[in-house]
């Protein structure tokens, strides 16, 4: 929202929402605008949960940060300030600390480097302007030209317009360096089977699907589009799935938004109806404690019986830990090996009354990926199965 111009003052009791953000938004500086966003609003006690706050940018990240932060679920609204440390990227400490207005214990935490994120800065480490040779995979490429009709001279200009709009509603490295065009569901062994699982009638679920890259792939390889969910956080990229693939009008695979710790999803619609579910990226979003929380939300999304799976990978490492994360919302990351991955999932059983039997395996990174991982950073594949 440029060319705003206004008072520097920062107002304190205003009622904040999409549709007055305008209003507010000129009490600041002329060369700010309005940029929605997610947070982490983390009580003294409880969980934390994710929640839209709107922050006026760009900013140096030495400046402060001024926040409008939404908090539907309070029935209140505010503004904070927060004054983030003078640090570069992957410098410690990895989160600054937002004291909340009118919220007294309460405690905004977020990666040091979201500030600059917030800005849709490309000059990042996870942005490439085009898609380097290989980053558009063969698989992918066959995809949009033999599934969406998408002419092969217009494949790499259809990809970086929709990955452009993405930036803009949040720029997650996943969309910098187009990533979501990884089909890794199609690389397991047991491919073939799910495909078959899903003719024969089964129901897959992909968790945090983003554009549904994964459903695409399944059904351009046989599998019916009605047996498949697709959900994520943002509506906006579910509609950017639509655009990228070019099948709106043929794709009868049901999306729906949910978070993940909200107890009145549309989750809740499919708890205990799926025979699988397809996690990738996704629990490697949380530490340890909120992994073990949110793993057990999906499971119970699996029919009771014998057979039911979950597939998924993510970020691991050759030394399980759990580390401050600056591109994580939630600001940690447990990054698992084999041996930590069946340990929490014996447990999950153990708490559940479950028996699970978990086959996994570490491979490397990407050479791309390794511009912002450290060395010992792994990519950890995973079937989880019900006994």
């Amino acid at each position: 929202m440029p060319g705003l111009s206004a008072p520097k003052l920062l107002l304190s009791n205003n009622i904040l929402n999409e549709g007055n953000a305008g209003s507010i938004a000129s009490a600041f500086h002329s060369t700010r605008h309005i940029q929605w966003a997610e947070a982490i609003f983390i009580p003294r006690f409880g969980a934390s949960s994710l929640y839209r706050f709107a922050a006026l940018c760009p900013l140096d990240p030495d400046q402060q940060l001024r926040l409008a932060l939404k908090v539907p679920r309070l029935a209140f609204d505010f503004f904070a300030v927060l004054q983030p440390p003078s640090t570069t990227f992957h410098s410690e400490p990895a989160l600054c600390q937002l004291h909340l207005d009118n919220s007294p214990g309460a405690l905004l935490r977020i990666p040091v480097n979201l500030v600059k994120m917030l800005t849709q800065d490309k000059n990042v480490a996870w942005f490439d302007e085009q898609p380097a040779e290989g980053q558009i995979s063969p698989a992918a490429r066959r995809l949009l030209e033999t599934y969406s009709s998408v002419p092969s001279d217009k494949v790499i200009d259809h990809v970086v317009k929709i990955r452009d709009r993405a930036w803009e509603i949040f720029p997650y490295p996943c969309i910098g360096q187009f990533r979501f065009l990884d089909m890794s569901l199609n690389q397991f062994a047991e491919y073939k089977d799910i495909v078959q699982r899903l003719q024969a009638g089964q129901k897959l679920l992909d968790m945090a699907c983003c554009f549904g890259q994964e459903v695409r792939q399944l059904v351009a390889d046989g599998a019916p589009s009605e047996n498949i969910y697709g959900c994520d956080l943002r509506q906006e990229y579910i509609n950017l799935g639509y655009e990228l693939f070019l099948d709106s009008d043929s794709l009868k695979t049901k999306f729906f938004t949910a978070d993940i710790f909200d107890a009145s999803s549309a989750l809740t619609e499919l708890k205990g109806q799926l025979n699988m579910v397809y996690a990738g990226s996704f629990f490697h979003l949380f530490g340890y404690e909120d992994q073990v929380r949110v793993s057990k939300i999906v499971a119970s999304l699996l029919l009771p019986e014998k057979g039911s799976t979950i597939f998924g990978r993510q970020v691991g490492a050759v030394n399980a830990d759990e580390q401050d994360h600056t591109t994580n919302l939630t600001g940690r990351m447990f990054r698992h090996n084999v041996q930590s991955i069946k340990e929490m999932w014996k447990d999950i059983g153990n708490d559940l009354g479950v028996s699970f039997v978990v086959d996994a395996r570490l491979l490397e990174l990407q050479q791309g990926h390794l511009r912002f991982h450290t060395s010992d950073t792994k990519r950890i594949w995973f079937v989880i199965r019900r006994e």
